[in-house]
């Protein structure tokens, strides 16, 4: 079941956001204002499509189709949202530590989620650029040959920082 209620903010205004070729279509638009880089679009455009970035089968998204969910994310502060996308970026890196690398991509991937969610969160129009760029620096450093040299070490530190403001 595909989740249709969410409002797209874009340069000030609102705009139905729930279909997907109308996320492709912002992607598009994004990536023609250089807001977001070629690599980046690619990245969001598998999340939306539910598309595994590296062998094309379909994914399971449950966190993008719950309802429920939606509406808690949705009353969270950007804070708290970004808090809890760091809780599952550092459960990544923990279980990458211990070997394990299906359950550390399976939290990158909730954490990918998630940051999708905050995308389509109205109140954060003004940070859709940074949650985009955080999608596509997970997928680098979790999946890709991490060109950007993400290090565990900035990705806490990144994360962490919004602990302290929840």
């Amino acid at each position: 079941m595909r989740v249709e209620l969410c409002v797209e903010p874009i340069r000030g205004e609102e705009r139905e956001f729930g279909c997907e070729e109308r996320k492709l279509e912002f992607i598009n638009e994004l990536l023609s204002d250089g807001i977001i880089t070629l690599e980046c679009a690619e990245t969001v455009r598998n999340i939306i499509t539910h598309v595994s970035n590296k062998d094309g089968k379909r994914m399971d998204t449950p966190l993008l189709d719950d309802v429920e969910l939606r509406k808690k994310w949705y009353a969270m502060s950007v804070e708290e949202q970004i808090s809890n996308i760091g809780g599952e970026v550092n459960r990544a890196i923990n279980w990458e530590k211990k070997g394990n690398i299906t359950r550390s991509r399976n939290f990158c991937n909730k954490a990918k989620e998630l940051l999708q969610l905050s995308i389509e969160d109205p109140k954060n129009r003004h940070r859709i650029g940074e949650f985009f760029n955080g999608i596509c620096e997970l997928d680098d450093r979790f999946f890709g040959d991490n060109k950007y040299n993400t290090t565990d070490e900035m990705l806490l530190k990144y994360y962490d920082a919004f602990l302290s403001r929840v």
